[in-house]
């Protein structure tokens, strides 16, 4: 067996919450909103092209297996247009930590999303501008 890509990642939030994160995804990385096959309980799927990149499930409060907090620690995207990415964030007023990569000739931006995911974008070949 072989990984071939990742396929998707899952965000669970409360129904509140969900509008926000769609909104948030949608407005950072361009993401749209695309077919979602007939699942139990509330959700979207938000598209980079063909691919549902995002899946998001409202929690099920009345589902005792059901995290009441997401458990995933960071997803990652390899994106292009930092400067781009560094405007949206900083007119909507969102803090972030950048990094170097010297060796990879990458640049990390680290932010959180509305449910406090902690989200990393990777920009290969491409710099800080001063």
């Amino acid at each position: 067996m072989d990984v071939l890509r990742l396929d998707h990642y899952n965000i669970i939030a409360s129904e509140e919450e969900l509008e926000k994160v769609k909104a948030f995804y949608k407005a950072l990385f361009n993401l749209t909103e695309g077919f979602r096959p007939r699942l139990p309980g509330e959700g979207a799927w938000l598209y980079a092209g063909e691919q549902a990149v995002l899946h998001l499930s409202v929690v099920d409060a009345s589902n005792p297996d059901t995290p009441s907090n997401p458990s995933l620690a960071h997803v990652a995207f390899h994106c292009r247009g930092l400067s781009s990415l560094k405007e949206k964030l900083d007119t909507r007023g969102l803090s972030y930590q950048s990094f170097t990569i010297e060796d990879l000739d990458m640049v990390q931006i680290f932010f959180k999303d509305p449910v406090g995911i902690l989200v990393e974008a990777n920009f290969i070949g491409e710099q800080i501008e001063p």
